[in-house]
């Protein structure tokens, strides 16, 4: 891989930088914290990307939140949402790898790898970062002609400097 490696940035983990209370489920204040260490220590060390979609997710709730969520990411690369990123959601979504109901999971699944993303950063543990889902998500992926993303959470990334 020559360069930057390119991650893409899931709502879950925009939401978790962006926690503003310090007080509350103690999983969700342990994972700001991470996520907030890995954006101090590592972000300058990949080129990162979103997409209207996670804009949207974190651009919904409370002004204060709201805006907690989006400044960090306000200056990202936009990933477009194309036919063939749609295509690859319905497909993932026929093989019964995600819900029905979840087509944005889906759908940040296939902008991430549609646009040859090396990471696909996430604290979702039910839909994609999860060790018995993940392989089978991945091997449906290639079995479809593409690259999968590493599917990682800040923890899995933070490498040896911090």
């Amino acid at each position: 891989m020559a360069g930057k490696a390119r991650i893409y940035l899931e709502s879950t983990f925009v939401f978790a930088l962006g926690v503003v209370d310090r007080e509350g489920d103690v999983s969700r204040v342990a994972r700001s914290a991470e996520s907030r260490m890995w954006w101090e220590r590592r972000k300058n060390g990949f080129l990162l990307f979103i997409s209207q979609l996670v804009v949207d997710e974190a651009g919904r709730g409370e002004p204060a939140a709201v805006h907690a969520r989006l400044a960090p990411i306000a200056s990202l690369p936009l990933l477009a949402l194309t036919d063939e990123a749609e295509t690859l959601a319905g497909e993932l979504l026929a093989a019964g790898l995600y819900a029905q109901s979840a087509v944005e999971d889906a759908l940040h699944m296939a902008m991430a790898t549609i646009h040859g993303m090396d990471y696909f950063l996430t604290w979702d543990c039910r839909q994609f970062a999860n060790a018995e889902t993940v392989p089978a998500l991945q091997r449906a992926i290639e079995d479809l002609g593409y690259t999968s993303p590493v599917i990682c959470t800040p923890e899995q990334l933070m490498g040896t400097e911090a």
